[in-house]
């Protein structure tokens, strides 16, 4: 039997505390810090170099937002009403977090993270696959 987990499940421990069970399982979250993404590479690489610690879900989000906030400014946002404009407008942005999209209603459209156990190790399953945040 194939178990199915959230996002809870992406972490070291879940091979030393399911062991055996665990292996095979699916589950999913919106980073995934040994992703094989280049991007992602460069963003644990200078996150733990900086903190000396890896980032989680939130140290991805959050650097993603600053990234998107600087897209917005760099089309010509200088007030409040321009910059919320400007990320109305984002599709598709190539973040750590996945790709994200601003829905019209200012909701982030994510990709979450496919993501499985392999020999005791986890590991993307897949490309991110779209889901709403």
């Amino acid at each position: 039997m194939r178990l199915l987990g959230a996002d809870g499940w992406n972490d070291p421990g879940l091979v030393q505390v399911g062991e055996a069970f665990v292996e095979g399982a699916i589950f999913v979250d919106g980073f995934f810090a040994a992703s094989p993404s280049p991007l992602v590479r460069d963003f644990v690489a200078a996150f733990q170099a900086r903190y000396h610690e890896p980032p989680d879900l939130l140290a991805a989000q959050a650097y993603d937002t600053l990234r998107l906030c600087v897209q917005a400014l760099k089309s010509g946002a200088r007030s409040r009403a321009q910059l919320r404009d400007a990320l109305l407008q984002i599709r598709d942005f190539p973040g750590v977090s996945g790709h994200t999209t601003i829905d019209p209603q200012g909701d982030a459209i994510k990709e979450l993270y496919v993501l499985t156990v392999q020999q005791g190790t986890l590991v993307q399953l897949s490309p991110p696959v779209l889901a709403t945040d």
